[in-house]
């Protein structure tokens, strides 16, 4: 039996059924927004339309299109421009070979430039060069782009061009490497990667697909190319509607873009529509939440839930249902020790984060523990000394994150075995994701949107917000920090401090 529509989601429904034109929808913290789309989609006529629902990965595509209608399409962006891509005569002889996809593209073009630059100026700046270039194809440009545009995305980013860690300035260098690898790219038909799939598309004005009626999520989260794009989706007399939270936006230290919904909202139009009953919370999880949302309301009947700050905790306490957020990793890293020792299953999210503390203790090139932290400490008081030189605050907690969790491995080593290789390893077994979920979920905030589970920790609340913020735009991410955390619980919210676990 289908679920009643809400008074929000029926003036949504009744926009598309009497009016024209694009609509944007600020959907709150577990509002049903994926509900309020699928609705939508019931509403399109299977009679001469064309429609397609934009997910943000594979995975949530699949699961949609068993809830949509059949003459809607679930999809993300990267399959809908690889289709358009095939059909392009320059890159038709080369989608069906095997290999043509492959993510070391831009690896393999800075391998080909060493007899031009050298094989060590190219190691040097590889690993910044090949996110410049990644940025390049997300943000539109093309290589003879001005310059400041690059450096804007080289200190947005917090780009390094340094292999070892060095104040070495390869900038200039840098940037020049990077132009002719993204003209070596565009020039490089038989093979794509990742990024090419949007950026080609746009580049090569591939023929996409056009659809009369086009829903994306997470709308917070799209960028240039992608907004680039879906404006190419959109056949004559099109109806687009796009669902996201600004109060979510909380990637703006990577660079995201944090003012998405605004730019969707102009450049496409939109009549604005909320979203504002949490399916998902609790009454007094919602009350918490309206401290910093103040329309975000609570479902009618939801249960009151627990929001309470304990004084003191058994380690014993924590269930593998459990999710455990904090601010920073260092003392997730901390905490996942602790439940080693005590034999309790744990697991910290976010490969990536071991494997960038994996490379830092690789860069100190250290032989024992004692020159690891001797290293990383002069390492890490000059850079964050130069970040907050050039009022890079989010790079200098970054810098410090890392530090302080890699010296809680290190502290938690055990006495017969204390190496550089076994914090290398005690990294890469918190951060693997071996798919058992029988263990307690430790993570960032950063990594947390999206999950939800009955009983939530919010742990050291007091580094929200974080001492770093001091400019406007980072001050609103760490309030978003805190609206996403507390909005992950379904039933039960607790405060609690490192220091008062036992």
């Amino acid at each position: 039996m289908a679920m009643a529509p809400s008074i929000y989601q029926q003036a949504i429904i009744d926009w598309l059924r009497n009016d024209t034109g694009n609509a944007i929808v600020s959907a709150k913290a577990g509002s049903g927004k994926t509900s309020t789309l699928c609705m939508l989609s019931d509403e399109i006529s299977p009679v001469g339309t064309r429609a397609a629902f934009l997910a943000f990965n594979k995975a949530i595509a699949t699961e949609l299109q068993r809830r949509l209608p059949k003459h809607v399409q679930a999809a993300t962006f990267h399959s809908v421009c690889m289709q358009a891509l095939r059909r392009h005569p320059a890159c038709a002889q080369y989608a069906n070979s095997r290999g043509w996809v492959q993510s070391n593209k831009v690896h393999n073009i800075l391998d080909s430039m060493h007899n031009t630059y050298g094989a060590t100026t190219i190691e040097a700046v590889r690993k910044g060069v090949r996110q410049l270039v990644g940025l390049m194809k997300a943000n539109a440009l093309m290589p003879e782009c001005d310059e400041s545009e690059l450096l804007a995305l080289v200190e947005r980013y917090d780009i390094e061009f340094s292999e070892d860690g060095q104040n070495t300035d390869n900038t200039h260098v840098a940037l020049k490497i990077a132009r002719e690898a993204l003209a070596i790219n565009n020039d490089t038909l038989d093979s794509i990667d990742f990024d090419d799939m949007l950026y080609l598309c746009w580049l090569l004005n591939a023929p996409l697909i056009k659809y009369s009626h086009l829903m994306v999520d997470e709308a917070q989260d799209t960028n240039k190319i992608q907004r680039l794009l879906i404006a190419r989706m959109l056949g004559r007399d099109a109806r687009a509607v796009f669902v996201g939270d600004e109060a979510q936006a909380i990637y703006a230290f990577r660079g995201a873009d944090s003012s998405a919904m605004q730019a969707i909202q102009d450049d496409f139009k939109c009549a604005r529509f909320p979203l504002s009953i949490s399916y998902r919370c609790p009454r007094k999880v919602v009350a918490l939440a309206q401290r910093i949302v103040p329309d975000i309301e609570a479902r009618e009947n939801a249960p009151e839930g627990t929001v309470k700050k304990l004084d003191t905790m058994e380690l014993a306490s924590f269930t593998t249902l459990d999710l455990v957020l904090c601010r920073n990793t260092a003392p997730l890293v901390t905490l996942a020790y602790r439940f080693l020792k005590a034999h309790k299953a744990v697991k910290v999210m976010g490969r990536d984060i071991g494997e960038q503390l994996v490379s830092l203790v690789q860069k100190m090139r250290a032989a024992n523990l004692e020159e690891l932290a001797d290293k990383l400490d002069t390492y890490t008081q000059r850079e964050v000394q130069a970040a907050m030189a050039k009022r890079n605050e989010s790079k200098a907690e970054r810098l410090m994150d890392q530090y302080e969790s890699i010296l809680a491995i290190i502290d938690g080593l055990p006495e017969d075995d204390r190496s550089v290789f076994s914090v290398i390893g005690v990294i890469r077994s918190l951060f693997t994701d071996d798919g058992n979920g029988h263990r307690t979920t430790l993570s960032t905030i950063h990594r947390a949107k999206g999950m939800e589970a009955h009983t939530v920790y919010i742990l050291d609340g007091h580094l929200m917000p974080s001492k770093y913020a001091t400019q406007p735009w980072q001050q609103v991410q760490e309030t978003n920090l805190k609206y996403v955390a507390v909005t992950r619980s379904l039933d039960t919210l607790y405060f609690v401090e490192s220091v008062v676990i036992q």
